[in-house]
């Protein structure tokens, strides 16, 4: 019985490691509607290509991070505009989202429970778009990060989901610390960018 105890845990960590052996990545635009139609409340943040109106350039990045038992899922989108078309698509972003005012921390502040309210990041200003009902929690499970880069006319889409996440990053570091971390980790931005 205990072999066969200790034969069936290798065999769930063999597997478990397997799970784990790198991300998966997507690169190809065709394939955004259907990762934010078929990625948890992604479609609850993102938006259509229809609603980006008349871009001049688009890139998208998806990224799985398998975590042991756990995923992480985030899409990237960037989209380029004429200098009147982005100012007037920059513009719609305080309607069309509900973004933090203040960074949120847990309960007994030693962690972020929400990315930054705001932050830059590879030129881009950042906002953190959550949940109008989020007061009571769940910060750090789906977000999205509003970029805009004034310089370039562009707009980025950072959206996150993870529903086992606790927190965001340690509240020892920095803001700039933590998320500069966590968008190097989650994010697959060099590639589309």
């Amino acid at each position: 019985m205990k072999k066969l105890l200790v034969l069936f845990l290798c065999l769930a960590m063999f597997v478990a490691l397997s799970a784990c052996s790198g991300n998966q990545c997507d690169y190809d635009i065709k394939n955004y509607e259907s990762k934010r139609e078929g990625i948890p409340h992604a479609s609850d943040f993102l938006p259509t290509l229809t609603q980006l109106g008349e871009y001049t350039k688009i890139s998208y990045s998806y990224q799985f991070t398998p975590l042991l038992l756990f995923q992480v899922e985030t899409v990237s989108l960037f989209v380029e505009y004429s200098p009147q078309m982005y100012q007037q698509m920059k513009d719609t972003l305080p309607e069309t989202y509900y973004f933090l005012e203040k960074t949120v921390l847990c309960d007994d502040g030693a962690s972020y429970q929400s990315a930054p309210a705001s932050f830059t990041y590879k030129g881009y200003q950042f906002k953190t778009a959550v949940y109008p009902e989020s007061q009571g929690g769940g910060y750090c499970k789906q977000f999205l990060m509003v970029g805009t880069d004034d310089e370039k006319c562009r707009l980025a889409f950072c959206y996150f989901y993870d529903m086992d996440l606790d927190y965001v990053g340690d509240a020892d570091k920095t803001e700039e610390e933590v998320i500069t971390k966590f968008m190097d980790e989650y994010f697959s931005w060099n590639d589309v960018e």
